[in-house]
């Protein structure tokens, strides 16, 4: 019996490789063709590994588990502090949209709101976006905190209390659905897979247009206005995570597509 091959895609293949050259693409294309099944991690995922030959057939959407570790605060309530907490968790790329976050965080101070922002990540963009923080002066409520090992950023998630990342070219974003686990509100991108994802699955997500600081202003606004609003969405975004993004869910999905393709060959 011959030993079969199944894929996962969770986005560099159909975001990154395919568009190097001609060849990367091709051979995309042939592994695509070649393996029993593909499993993605959304749809938006799903559709591109289509469009690069991949049967419609093959493709089983399992989406990765968000759930974090138990024991921290995860209290979506209306807080009582000064100053309203935004988080961006990122690669400090330009596709992430921060330099849009710090344009619009300029304009909220300036309309009065008390903020401040936290970035973890790093990337090439690093010194690039501290400079602009520094240009818009806005660098005493802007914290840069690098790279942080993934258990280190859980607490961040915990204690933020607007989770935004206006990102662009992204096949889902893992960290929408690890910040709704702790019942934050999240912003993200439209047209975007994860963010239109979850959309679709409950109110938790607000939307903005891509590169937008306009956009972004008016949904931060609107959420930092309404502290009510931001606990419904927190309540909400916890249930979509329980019922659709824990890992126990992942690997039940994961081991089906597995058994399917082993009946299949077995005959």
């Amino acid at each position: 019996m011959r030993v079969p091959v199944v894929l996962s895609v969770h986005g560099s293949d159909v975001t990154y490789t395919a568009l190097q050259n001609p060849l990367s693409a091709a051979i995309i294309r042939w592994v695509f063709r070649n393996v029993d099944a593909i499993i993605a991690n959304s749809t938006w995922t799903a559709r591109r590994i289509v469009s690069y030959g991949g049967s419609s057939d093959k493709v089983q959407i399992v989406h990765l588990g968000g759930d974090g570790p138990q024991g921290l605060a995860r209290d979506s309530r209306p807080t009582a502090r000064a100053a309203i907490c935004l988080l961006s968790v990122g690669y400090l790329e330009r596709r992430k949209g921060h330099a849009y976050v710090l344009r619009a965080v300029r304009q909220l101070r300036d309309a009065g709101y008390a903020l401040r922002y936290v970035i973890v990540g790093d990337g090439s963009q690093q010194q690039e976006l501290e400079m602009l923080a520094k240009t818009l002066g806005i660098s005493d409520i802007v914290s840069f905190e690098g790279y942080k090992s993934h258990s280190a950023v859980w607490s961040y998630f915990a204690d933020c209390d607007i989770f935004v990342l206006p990102s662009w070219d992204e096949a889902f974003g893992l960290v929408y659905v690890e910040a709704l686990s702790y019942g934050k509100p999240v912003v993200g991108c439209k047209g975007e897979g994860g963010p239109e994802e979850l959309k679709a699955l409950g109110d938790a997500i607000e939307l903005v247009n891509p590169r937008d600081v306009a956009s972004i202003v008016q949904a931060l606004q609107g959420l930092m206005d309404h502290p009510e609003r931001r606990r419904e969405m927190g309540e909400i975004g916890r249930q979509i995570v329980a019922k659709y993004f824990t890992w126990a869910g992942t690997a039940e999905s994961t081991f089906r597509v597995y058994q399917r393709v082993l009946e299949r060959i077995r005959g």
